[in-house]
């Protein structure tokens, strides 16, 4: 499995030489961090998707670094994580988001992180 993680600094995607890495969509790296400011470039604001273990702990882990994010009840969740996993929606709306996609990529227990379908809008 190839794999690619998000950097704050420099190019947004790094295929590092280890595999256990997170694999990130690519198209989040096209947005700008800035929300402001006149040499801003504009920002679109897309949802991303991941799954992780359900259980407390997670979710409040995964709050605590971004608190965009909404869990997804399982009925609507099930196509996109395994029984035993929980559906996290977070957002771009909000400042530094490339850093809190570098801190979600972290996480042991996430192993992808994608745009989410337009369901989730």
């Amino acid at each position: 499995m190839f794999a690619a993680v998000l950097v704050a600094t420099g190019g947004c995607v790094h295929k590092p030489m280890w595999s256990i890495e997170t694999v990130a969509d690519p198209a989040l790296c096209a947005l700008n961090d800035s929300f402001g400011g006149s040499n801003a470039v504009a920002v679109r604001t897309l949802k991303y998707m991941f799954c992780i273990p359900n259980g407390a702990l997670a979710r409040a882990e995964v709050k605590q670094i971004d608190p965009t994010v909404v869990f997804i009840e399982r009925e609507r969740s099930k196509k996109h994580c395994p029984a035993t996993a929980q559906l996290c929606v977070g957002s771009t709306n909000q400042p530094r988001f490339r850093m809190v996609l570098e801190r979600l990529s972290k996480l042991p227990y996430v192993e992808r992180i994608d745009l989410a379908p337009a369901e989730f809008y």
